[in-house]
């Protein structure tokens, strides 16, 4: 039984090193394990799991030697959350870190794999290539247009 907990406890502290990494290395969208293209609606899902697994309100859930490691992840997966859940700051956030270009090609292939599942009568997964298309440039009207349609054929989300 011992050597079963010193397993876990090992194993728990391999993964909150890799945790911590994330968090010194990794972007905003990686301390939430987020894809850069994610939506405001993927941003609080992944809040809402990271924050039952690392809650504020027991830091000391993995043991006391790792209170500062969970600590600190805590504090750089709220930073995350503040800045991602606002639109407005995702996309500015997104600006700094992606090329330009990468996020706009990215988006007209969002749009033609919306089309596509249109076409294979597929509305959810139109409405959700469309959403992000919109995510990376809201400002296209080919991109809103895609998505009334989607959204017509009862491609909304629950």
């Amino acid at each position: 039984a011992q050597e079963a907990l010193a397993r876990s406890s090992e194993r728990v502290g391999r993964s909150l090193q890799s945790s911590k990494v994330v968090l010194d290395r990794g972007t905003l969208f990686d301390r939430l394990d987020l894809h850069w293209i994610c939506t405001a609606a993927e941003v609080e899902a992944a809040w809402k799991r990271l924050d039952a697994e690392f809650p504020a309100s027991d830091p000391a859930r993995y043991g006391e030697e790792w209170r500062p490691v969970v600590v600190a992840l805590r504090k750089g997966m709220e930073e995350a959350y503040q800045k991602l859940k606002v639109d407005s700051a995702r996309r500015d956030y997104r600006g700094s870190v992606i090329e330009r270009t990468m996020i706009e090609q990215s988006a007209l292939m969002l749009a033609g794999k919306g089309d596509m599942a249109a076409v294979k009568d597929q509305a959810r997964e139109s409405w959700e290539c469309y959403s992000k298309a919109i995510e990376l440039n809201p400002g296209k009207p080919e991109f809103q247009a895609g998505l009334a349609r989607a959204s017509a054929a009862g491609g909304k989300p629950r």
